[in-house]
């Protein structure tokens, strides 16, 4: 009983910071969100902010941290179609502030069945560390 007891008490902070994550980011202890800025939209072009943070506080206030330079940012969109996938138009990326990009030019062209996706890779060495997706549209 004691353990089950130190065992919340040890995760309780950890889960009350990440509560509203909505993108664990494991490798830095992290979590990261996209906010749409114009869109999403199909055929024209969309504009999104990325960002990472360690804590956010109950009246929503974020601990926003930067990748250094161990970790480079890889952002695409990815299209799934039945019985193919591919990319799309490359991504227009910038850091606009500690820890926040912009992502500029996203375009989810129209015309396909499938599901459209926004990934975003932190690569260590050139190796994927993480990689995660947001599905955006199901056509």
């Amino acid at each position: 009983m004691l353990k089950s007891f130190l065992i919340f008490i040890l995760m309780f902070p950890f889960s009350q910071a990440f509560a509203n994550c909505e993108i664990e980011v494991a490798e830095l202890n992290a979590c990261a969100e996209v906010k749409w800025v114009d869109g999403p939209y199909v055929g024209q072009y969309s504009k999104a902010e990325l960002a990472f943070f360690t804590e956010q506080t109950a009246d929503g206030e974020k601990d926003y941290i930067d990748l250094g330079q161990e970790y480079d940012l890889k952002t695409f969109v990815w299209m799934i179609m039945e019985h193919h996938q591919h990319g799309g138009r490359p991504i227009t990326l910038s850091q606009t502030a500690k820890g926040i990009y912009s992502l500029d030019k996203i375009f989810f062209m129209g015309g396909m069945k499938g599901q459209w996706q926004l990934r975003f890779q932190l690569l260590k060495n050139q190796q994927v560390a993480h990689e995660s997706i947001i599905t955006v549209f199901d056509l």
